[in-house]
């Protein structure tokens, strides 16, 4: 069976935005984290790829990591 070259990594996404997300609110209450992920469910969808690092959706699979340089 030949292998797939994947043009987007869901997981990788995934986990990328995760762990940007458990470093902002580290240091937050449990108040200031609830309003955080509010502001989050209410902004758009391509600002929380933005803040992943990824230019758009078609770039998620070959996201740089967190830290790296480009």
């Amino acid at each position: 069976m030949a292998k797939v070259e994947k043009q987007f990594d869901a997981v990788r996404m995934m986990r990328l935005i995760r762990d940007r997300m458990s470093e902002e609110i580290r240091d937050m209450t449990f108040e200031e984290e609830q309003a955080c992920i509010r502001q989050r469910l209410n902004d758009e969808p391509t600002d929380v790829i933005a803040d992943a690092g990824l230019k758009d959706s078609s770039q998620a699979g070959y996201a740089r990591e967190a830290g790296s340089q480009s």
